[in-house]
């Protein structure tokens, strides 16, 4: 089947990756630059949301990679599960490390690590419209669930108002709670 058209052309950006083995070893240099085991959906989110390559393409080299022990599950806790790369992997990437410009490798691993940033504050903190009798309370939960650092309740009286709070508490939750702190400790 031709490339020309196809739905595996789809998201993929100028500079991105539409061969297969240009896919794996494109993983492969990620993995092995990142120096840590990054997990399954934020390699493929990162990746994708990027525009390197296509998300299915992505999703078939992940398991050829780890077929073929070039990959292997480093971590799995809470069914999420991380991945790095093997020796094998690691200097099979060395070795045609030159076939991917530095440009697209650096802008790949830029893609990752602001996935996995932005996964991460997903988990951490978590921000929630709900209705009451004058209007809708915003609340921002910052921190872990299980130890919150903070809570803060904003009530609006529109959902329109409520749904740009909730949008601008969502943006930058660190940014939000470091600007509260440093007003509240403030000498």
């Amino acid at each position: 089947m031709s490339d020309n058209g196809s739905a595996f052309r789809q998201g993929v950006e100028p500079g991105g990756m539409f061969e297969k083995n240009d896919v794996r070893l494109l993983i492969l240099s990620v993995l092995a630059d990142c120096g840590r085991p990054v997990s399954k959906d934020v390699l493929i989110g990162g990746l994708y949301g990027g525009g390197m390559a296509n998300y299915f393409e992505l999703a078939a080299a992940v398991g050829d990679l780890l077929e073929k022990a070039l990959l292997v599950v480093a971590e799995r806790a809470d069914e999420v599960e991380k991945l790095t790369v093997t020796p094998r992997g690691r200097d099979t990437a060395a070795a045609l490390a030159r076939d991917i410009p530095k440009g697209t490798r650096k802008r790949a691993i830029d893609s990752v690590n602001y996935f996995e940033q932005a996964e991460k504050r997903r988990r951490e903190h978590t921000v929630e419209a709900k209705k009451t009798a004058d209007g809708y309370a915003v609340t921002l939960h910052a921190g872990m669930p299980e130890d919150p650092l903070m809570r803060l309740t904003v009530c609006v009286p529109t959902a329109e108002l409520a749904d740009m709070m909730k949008k601008k508490m969502s943006a930058e939750p660190e940014k939000l709670c470091e600007q509260i702190f440093g007003i509240l400790l403030e000498e």
